[in-house]
């Protein structure tokens, strides 16, 4: 009789065990699920949240700094921020800047020139400064965007006429970049240039490399300043005036040679400046008798370009080479200068003079 019941309560036991251990592994299932999607919803709640903060975004953009995703931070960077280099410039810049630091040590301290558009952060890693991080919220502010400040290099572009199709590294200059409207030029300053000419100022910075700058309109000129960062946007001359500045430039710059060479007496040069601007003043104490004494001397490889005229003025830059030679030496000096023209009582007269480098 007791054997038939346990039996029983096996066979029973059977029956039921199967069905309770598919109710155990769905429940199993079911939580384990629930709990996943508990995590994963954590996980995405996290990261939101660290990319809703200055901090997190900025470890965020390390982090992708430490795994070398520059393609990413590049085309990230024209989203917000203009993006005036090149995606290699851009990259190299980034892999040389935080080559060799522990960004995972990364500290960062906000600066008081922040604002309501941009916080600025420095980086500092155990003590010592790193870099500059620009930020700048997201319109639906569930992120910062982030880049590294690129201090390296800044200009203007100075507007003279109205010219549109002016670009920078193949980025068209837009009024997102003006700094300042009826301003003087700088093209003047500092050298005692009487009403210098106005004119609209933009303002780039974050440039890795020296700029191109060029322009589609027929009609403008881009000069490039050799004396600073500035480059300017004028009228191109017509072909009559054109070859009237040009032998005023070569005229004035060799005379300029002439002078220092010994070659060339004081008051030659002086009637081609006009008076009383720093230039003129400098010349007039220039002591020139220290050059040695030489048999002749010549032009070669003569080069005018980028002439710009304005009100009452142009400006043109002048290459070339001059060559002095005594007895069997001779001696080459590649030149170039950039000369500033201003019209007096109808005559144009140097009103300053700059030279470039090699």
């Amino acid at each position: 009789m007791g054997r038939k019941i346990k039996k029983s309560n096996y066979n029973e036991r059977k029956k039921i065990e199967p069905g309770f251990y598919r109710y155990l592994l769905f429940v199993f299932t079911i939580t384990m699920l629930a709990g996943f999607c508990v995590l994963g919803f954590l996980w995405m709640w996290l990261t939101n949240y660290e990319k809703a903060t200055p901090e997190g975004s900025m470890n965020i953009y390390f982090d992708n700094i430490q795994a070398g995703n520059y393609e990413k931070l590049y085309e990230e960077s024209k989203e917000v921020f203009y993006q005036l280099n090149d995606y290699e410039s851009y990259a190299n810049y980034l892999a040389n800047k935080y080559d060799g630091y522990d960004l995972d040590k990364a500290g960062y301290i906000k600066l008081a020139y922040s604002n309501a558009d941009y916080s600025y952060y420095d980086v500092v890693i155990d003590g010592d400064y790193i870099s500059t991080l620009q930020l700048k919220q997201a319109e639906d502010k569930k992120r910062y965007y982030v880049r590294t400040n690129m201090n390296d290099y800044s200009f203007t572009v100075e507007y003279f006429n109205d010219a549109q199709d002016v670009y920078i590294n193949g980025v068209k200059i837009t009024d997102e970049f003006l700094a300042a409207d009826s301003i003087e030029s700088t093209l003047t300053e500092g050298t005692n240039y009487p009403e210098a000419p106005m004119v609209k100022r933009y303002f780039f910075d974050n440039i890795i490399n020296t700029p191109t700058v060029m322009t589609d309109d027929p009609n403008s000129v881009v000069v490039n300043d050799l004396g600073g960062s500035a480059f300017y946007i004028g009228n191109k001359p017509d072909a009559e005036n054109l070859a009237i500045y040009e032998e005023l430039i070569s005229n004035a710059a060799m005379t300029y040679c002439k002078y220092i060479t010994r070659d060339a007496l004081y008051y030659q040069i002086r009637q081609l400046l006009l008076p009383n601007t720093t230039f003129a003043e400098a010349l007039s104490t220039f002591e020139n008798t220290w050059f040695t004494d030489h048999d002749t001397i010549s032009f070669e490889n003569v080069e005018i370009f980028e002439v710009m005229e304005f009100e009452d003025g142009f400006i043109g830059s002048i290459k070339f080479d001059y060559i002095v030679e005594a007895h069997d030496v001779s001696q080459t000096y590649s030149s170039t200068y950039q000369l500033t023209f201003k019209n007096q009582n109808g005559r144009y007269l140097v009103s300053n003079l700059k030279i470039g480098n090699q």
